[in-house]
């Protein structure tokens, strides 16, 4: 359960702190020259941007 909270924490926008986020796939040129590094993409849908989270 904490593990849950720590992520849900970490799903916020940084342009608009909206928390209404999803997590979608990443780029097939990021996911094929970069695919060592843990980047993951998400799109906000407050203000309909997406952004990177580094880590797991």
């Amino acid at each position: 359960m904490k593990d849950k909270d720590k992520d849900k924490r970490f799903r916020v926008c940084p342009a608009c702190n909206g928390q209404k986020v999803e997590r979608i796939s990443r780029g097939t040129i990021l996911k094929t020259l970069l695919f060592w590094l843990p980047v993951q993409k998400y799109y906000c849908f407050k203000c309909f941007r997406t952004f990177y989270r580094f880590g797991k």
